[in-house]
This record gives structure tokens, C-alpha cells and sequence, in this order.
């Protein structure tokens, strides 16, 4: 196994102090009277031996790790794998690291990501909150990490978020149906206390007020979701339904391989729209129209705050809903 470079390998190549090499690698050469040659010439030598500095050490002795921890739902998901992509490259580009994790959804396995990340001596946190996570966010706030929800928030938490205008894109869906002259809705959506899904569903339900359009809302249970999905669409009523609203990119996802499985000539007549755009959308045949969420803006944006945050050493209010824009393809 190769032997990690230390400080004190790099004073005896230049047969100097190991005290001098630390101030150089440190930035702190002018102050101490160093000349510019002898700075050179370590910094040299520390790169020509593959020096890496400590990062626990160097964390304890300026009191920033320089990393950002990062919590999703779920990584596997493609939404979340883009937002993390993002995310990374955005901090990389202001001299910081992003280590992922995944709740899965749990509060527990929420908990134990924090805690771990928490250990890693994180400046700072982007998380995607979990049904009753607010005492954990509450708990995050009082250690003083600061820490900015993304995708969604929960109500009753406050912590500064950066989301998708929710309500206002769904609101948009339901308009574009009516410009579309559908007048029977099938909104399928999930019961759940998260901002997202809650202001999705008002926008949506809204919008079918303002245009007198009837709809029927299924809202499936969080834990049953696909099952109950399944079970739904092979009931469904084509002769009361001229079109299908999926609230999130999951459930039109297992909603399309339903319909396809189906093979139904009256499902197939049916108008789809989404919220959300995953890759698949694309390759669907129809084409899937949706409203794809602002997920460059977005994941820029949460880490340009979370890092003001960071290095002002100030936690700042900050709501933020971003607008996203409707993608029309063949399905509607």
C-alpha cells in the first residue's frame, strides 16, 4: 500500500522546518516573512510527491470541512440522480465536495443520514424532508448547520427552502386541458402532508373550479401507492374519463406500464399529462406531455444560498419557488 505524504516527508526533500512547509501549504507565507521562491519550491515538491492535505485536520483547524451533505428520497430516481448531478457540479465549481445519501422515504434512515453527515463535519445541508421529519430539521437548526430544503418543505418546519412552483404549474395543467377541450379528469395524485403533493393538488383543483371541468381526484395512500395504482387504472371507466392527470413522474411512470400491459384500445384513446419529465416520457409511444420542473435553476440556486449561508455564517429565510415550463408531446 503506497504511504500517504506527510508534511514532514516534504521538509526533508527541501531540508527545511516542517513548521515552514505547513505555512506555506497554509496560504500564510507572506505574513511570516517567506519568501515567494521558497513558497514555489514547496508547493512544488508538494505536488511533485502527491501531498494531500488532511481533511478532518484541516476542518478542525479552519472550521470548514468544505463539503455539503446532501439527503434524497431516493438517488435511484432519475429526478433525484439529475438533482444531485447538478448540485455537484454547481458546488465543485465553488471549491466544495457533495456527499449523498438516501432516506428511502424512512424517518429513521432520515435520522441516521443526518447524524452521519453531521459526523463528517458538513458545512452545511440540502435535504429532501420526509413525512415527520420536523423535530430532526428542528434538531439540525439548533446545532447551527445551515441547512435549505429542496424539491418540497414540510409545513410545519420552518427552514428556508428552493422548490418548484407546485401550485402554479399544476394550476397550468389544468388550464391547458381546457384549452384542449377535455372535460373528464381522472387527477391521480398521493395523500400526503408534503408541500409538493398539497399545492399540486390545490393548483390543480383550482384550475378545474375556474374552468368548470369535471375531474375525479384518486388520491392513492403513500404506502400502498402502486398496488392500489394497478388496481385503479384496471377499474377505470373510459367511458367517464377522456383523460389522465398523473401528479408525479412515479405514478405516471407505473400508471403508463399499466396501461401498456393493458393493452386496452379505450385506455389508449385516453389524453396523458404529467408533472415531472422523466427520460422515458420521450421514448413512450405516444410522446408523454408534461410539466418539467426548473431543475438546473432550482439545484443552482439551493446551493449559491446554502453556501452564502455557509460563509456569511448567517442562516437566511429564504422561500424561493421556481416556475417550471409545460412540454407538449403526443399523449396530449
Amino acid at each position: 500500500m503506497k504511504k500517504n505524504v506527510t508534511l514532514n516527508d516534504i521538509a526533508q526533500k527541501l531540508n527545511v522546518s516542517v513548521g515552514l512547509v505547513s505555512l506555506v501549504l497554509r496560504g500564510k507565507w507572506k505574513e511570516n516573512r517567506i519568501s515567494e521562491e521558497m513558497a514555489k519550491k514547496v508547493n512544488k515538491a508538494a505536488k511533485d510527491l502527491g501531498y494531500k492535505p488532511n481533511a478532518m485536520a484541516q476542518a478542525l483547524r479552519t472550521g470548514k470541512s468544505k463539503i455539503i451533505g446532501l439527503i434524497v428520497a431516493d438517488i435511484a430516481n432519475p429526478f433525484y440522480g439529475k438533482i444531485a448531478r447538478i448540485i455537484e457540479n454547481e458546488a465543485y465549481n465553488k471549491g466544495y465536495q457533495v456527499i449523498f445519501g438516501s432516506s428511502d422515504e424512512d424517518l429513521c434512515k432520515f435520522e441516521k443520514v443526518v447524524e452521519a453527515m453531521k459526523s463528517r463535519q458538513v458545512d452545511g445541508l440540502l435535504v429532501v424532508p420526509v413525512i415527520g421529519s420536523h423535530e430532526v430539521l428542528q434538531a439540525i437548526q439548533e446545532s447551527n448547520i445551515p441547512t435549505i430544503s429542496i424539491d418540497r418543505y414540510l409545513t410545519d418546519a420552518k427552514l428556508p427552502y428552493v422548490v418548484t412552483d407546485n401550485y402554479k404549474g399544476s394550476y397550468d395543467i389544468g388550464l391547458y386541458l381546457q384549452q384542449k377541450g377535455y372535460q373528464n379528469i381522472a387527477f391521480i395524485t398521493k395523500e400526503s402532508p408534503l408541500s409538493n403533493f398539497i399545492e399540486r393538488n390545490k393548483g390543480f383543483e383550482q384550475s378545474m373550479k375556474d374552468t368548470g371541468i369535471n375531474y375525479q381526484k384518486h388520491a392513492l395512500s403513500v404506502d400502498n401507492w402502486n398496488e392500489e395504482l394497478v388496481q385503479l387504472i384496471r377499474d377505470m371507466d373510459t367511458s367517464k374519463v377522456d383523460a389522465i392527470y398523473f401528479a408525479q413522474n412515479m405514478l405516471a411512470v407505473e400508471g403508463l406500464k399499466t396501461v401498456n400491459a393493458l393493452h386496452s384500445d379505450e385506455l389508449d384513446k385516453l389524453a396523458i399529462i404529467s408533472f415531472d419529465n422523466p427520460e422515458i416520457f420521450e421514448i413512450n409511444r405516444p410522446t408523454i406531455t408534461c410539466y418539467q420542473q426548473p431543475l438546473q435553476v432550482l439545484a443552482e440556486k439551493a446551493v449559491q444560498e446554502l453556501i452564502n449561508s455557509i460563509e456569511s455564517k448567517q442562516s437566511k429565510d429564504i422561500s424561493l419557488k421556481i416556475e417550471g415550463k409545460l412540454i407538449i408531446r403526443q399523449s396530449c
